[in-house]
């Protein structure tokens, strides 16, 4: 059954591959709605499940009739912009500024230009910080779970392999989410990653981690899992002294120093527990990641780094052979983004890259900026639901899903919502000044925010600007709620 993908904002639609334009040829269909082809663009099949939108309510503007219980209706614009403009009945009395609310889809009448939503939680008035900081978390993922969860079945342990060898993992301060570890084998080596899928397949209630899609963090913390904690933090992670089941990519080495890797269902115990910072230096571990990379390093970032890269690869070939699972591609560099960046040297290169999106093991599966034919997430199935779909496959087993366009954008709403925290840094912590460097003609780039921005001005290339901005809170999106002024270049002169 085919799903309604909606781009950017709603009227721009893409169903099956191909695009089309407008709202009345989505007849009343809204985003992952199961939908029927037409000659225009498409028909509602059936709804589906549509998450806990947020969004600002317009007290300050017209109403639109009254609720059967005399509430005034107003216009509510989703802060996700696939959605379109709501009718909400409110209570709220103060009517003196625009506000924030959380609401979920009611219906879609046949003579409503706007679908009707019902109203849930006041999140605070337009402006306010905090009610700005809770409105964009609540955008980046509007699903969650029911605080009484049903009863979860323990997977049984039968032909799982125990590893005997010293088992630890390395991984920040204070992580609770524990997705890896590591054993040294008698001869050889095991990268071993929470098997959450052998969770899912025993308690299929699980599965609808896969509205989440994906966990949110906050500077490095977890802010919002995509398992309930008690799943997350305790009986799939692999913490110390608990046995728990892995998937593991079992490395054994000859005397020659060549290899084989094998994938198994495995049980593993950590014996120690490290952070980046405390891991002492080990030569058998160096000398692992040696044979597997041809790297050298002592840097414990980059060594669970390697030792991740390698995992994934590993799955993604193994995957492609397969025909199954979900693959990670990457077309390179965008040329243009290329030209405005070459004279700052190496300096900004890695925003040049085109983004990432999942794709179907029989496309071109190339990934251009880690030069891996083929590469698959597989290693954080506690932290991305297409990894549970991947470790599923690599078992030879199929996890159905509703669309490879729902992972794409969950992984860009996690990215925009960790943008979005440094606009609404700018926006209530203001600083006199933001420093710009102009890249052509009309382009600046503010290296604080990694942004690019348009300006009508024509200026020289490669000098600095300094810029002021002011705020609208009324504004929906956050590029759009701080406007820039060019205040003087590096010459001091008026631009």
């Amino acid at each position: 059954m085919l799903v309604l993908i909606v781009k950017k904002k709603y009227g721009s639609f893409q169903l099956n591959g191909n695009d089309f334009e407008g709202a009345k040829n989505a007849n009343k269909c809204l985003p992952y709605d199961f939908v029927i082809p037409t000659s225009t663009g498409c028909s509602l099949s059936r709804r589906n499940e549509h998450p806990r939108l947020v969004g600002i309510l317009q007290t300050t503007g017209a109403k639109y009739g009254f609720t059967s219980h005399g509430n005034p209706i107003y216009l509510c614009k989703p802060l996700d912009e696939r959605y379109p403009p709501f009718y909400i009945g409110s209570k709220i009395k103060d009517i003196l500024s625009n506000k924030l609310i959380t609401f979920k889809f009611d219906s879609w009448p046949e003579n409503s230009e706007f679908p009707k939503g019902t109203f849930m939680d006041l999140v605070g008035d337009c402006g306010d910080c905090e009610a700005e900081k809770k409105a964009s978390f609540l955008k980046a993922n509007g699903y969650k779970w029911n605080k009484v969860l049903p009863a979860i079945i323990e997977p049984s342990k039968e032909n799982c392999l125990y590893l005997n060898g010293f088992t630890f993992n390395i991984d920040p301060e204070g992580c609770k989410d524990i997705d890896d570890c590591f054993t040294l084998l008698e001869n050889g080596f095991a990268i071993s990653i929470a098997n959450v899928a052998k969770w899912v397949e025993v308690n299929p209630w699980m599965k609808y981690a896969e509205y989440m899609g994906t966990s949110l963090y906050e500077n490095g913390v977890c802010v919002k899992p995509m398992f309930p904690p008690v799943l997350s933090e305790n009986l799939m992670s692999l913490v110390k002294d608990k046995e728990r089941h892995a998937l593991s990519l079992i490395i054994q080495f000859d005397e020659k120093n060549e290899f084989t890797c094998e994938f198994k269902e495995t049980l593993v115990k950590v014996d120690e527990s490290y952070t980046y910072d405390n891991f002492p230096n080990n030569d058998i571990l160096n000398n692992y990641v040696y044979k597997l990379t041809g790297l050298r390093t002592t840097d414990n970032h980059k060594i669970v780094e390697l030792l991740m890269l390698f995992y994934n690869t590993i799955a993604g070939k193994t995957l492609k052979e397969k025909n199954m699972g979900l693959l990670r591609k990457q077309k390179g560099v965008n040329l243009h983004r290329a030209s405005l960046f070459e004279r700052f040297s190496d300096t900004y290169m890695y925003l040049c890259y085109e983004s990432a999106s999942y794709c179907l093991p029989n496309e071109d599966t190339t990934h251009t900026m880690l030069n891996i034919k083929s590469y698959a997430h597989a290693s954080s199935p506690i932290r991305r639901y297409v990894d549970i779909i991947n470790q599923m496959a690599l078992k030879g087993k199929i996890l159905e899903y509703s669309s490879i366009e729902r992972f794409n954008n969950q992984q860009k709403a996690a990215k925009k919502y960790e943008q979005e925290l440094l606009f609404i840094d700018l926006y209530y912590n203001k600083k006199a000044f933001l420093d710009g460097i102009i890249l052509n003609e009309e382009k600046i780039f503010i290296p604080v925010l990694k942004k690019i921005i348009q300006c009508e001005n024509i200026l020289e290339p490669k000098s600095n600007v300094k810029l002021l901005y002011y705020t609208d809170k009324q504004k929906v999106g956050w590029k759009d709620k701080i406007i820039f002024q060019i205040k003087y270049a590096s010459t001091n002169s008026l631009v």
